[in-house]
């Protein structure tokens, strides 16, 4: 009878548990992953207490559009040694890391060229930790072009506490990847060796880009934030905290014509100049207070002027 349904529904997926689910958390299939007590094969996955082993194998059980989601228990641990650790190649999937702290779910890189791809549209990952094991990871999760609506939340990468280990490149998002979102990431890289060069890096023509309240550290030998030629198109990054403690270097870099606003960051960069603790000549700054100089107070701000002070 109309008027009559709710968003809550019940399910038995073969081989699972009864359940009661959320129709907007979960409209499409649920897996479980846990790299302790998992097997990758058949009839695992839909049962937290017979989890699959890997990330990969679960992302292959997935119908793309259907809204899937997949579950990483806490503990979850894997090692890439090759390209392609995991590829998010499937329309709209979720997932989400269970766990706080050292217990979300890790993936370590033990190659150089170990990435995490993604090479689908509208991919959610969240809560998961991302640590290099070694020197010059050349990219740590791979944007493909043309994969839009990506969103990452939550999620650390970190550069591994040994010195010279590091992602070169934390997160590339590739041309055409339009709207991708990053919302309260940690990037966490060496301090005092500059192996990292971005922490994010968006290649050319790739429009709508958020960054939101995320942490920036370490040091970046380009920027914390970084826009390849040619120009962007609405770059917003806003409520970060950012410290690049490479000398002379910002916290955000943008081609020459990229438009945006970049508003309420706080914290230093290595800029010759306050000024030019963000290189951003197109965007609109609103209020970020960067200082240049450890023990300093300063604001960056645009080119519209002062900010003026009262006479008390």
């Amino acid at each position: 009878m109309a008027g009559t349904r709710t968003a809550l529904f019940s399910r038995n997926q073969p081989g699972g548990v009864f359940t009661i689910a959320d129709l907007e958390a979960h409209p499409g299939s649920i897996f479980f992953v846990h790299s302790g007590t998992g097997t990758d094969g058949a009839g695992y996955g839909d049962n937290p207490d017979a989890p699959l082993a890997s990330v990969d194998y679960a992302i292959g059980l997935c119908t793309a559009s259907k809204g899937d989601v997949i579950y990483v228990m806490p503990g979850h641990a894997e090692s890439f040694s090759a390209a392609d650790g995991f590829d998010v190649d499937k329309i709209g999937i979720k997932i989400i890391g269970l766990g706080h702290g050292a217990l979300r779910p890790t993936f370590t890189y033990a190659d150089t060229d170990a990435t995490v791809a993604v090479g689908a549209a509208s991919v959610y990952l969240k809560n998961m930790r991302f640590v290099a094991g070694l020197s010059a990871v050349v990219v740590g999760i791979d944007i493909e072009a043309g994969a839009t609506d990506c969103t990452i939340e939550d999620c650390e990468f970190y550069w591994g506490g040994t010195t010279t280990w590091d992602f070169a490149r934390t997160v590339i998002v590739r041309a055409a990847s339009h709207r991708a979102t990053f919302l309260n990431c940690r990037f966490l890289n060496e301090p005092a060796v500059a192996g990292n060069v971005a922490s994010v890096e968006i290649v050319g023509a790739t429009h709508n880009c958020r960054i939101i309240g995320c942490e920036f550290m370490g040091d970046s030998s380009l920027a914390s934030v970084s826009q390849i030629t040619p120009a962007c198109e609405g770059l917003m990054m806003i409520g970060c905290l950012v410290h690049n403690t490479d000398a002379g270097e910002p916290y955000l870099e943008v081609t020459t014509g990229t438009t945006g606003i970049y508003a309420n960051n706080r914290g230093q960069a290595g800029g010759a100049t306050v000024a030019a603790c963000a290189v951003a000549d197109s965007m609109s700054s609103c209020q970020n207070f960067v200082t240049n100089t450890k023990g300093t107070i300063a604001i960056n701000y645009g080119a519209a002027g002062v900010p003026a002070l009262d006479a008390d």
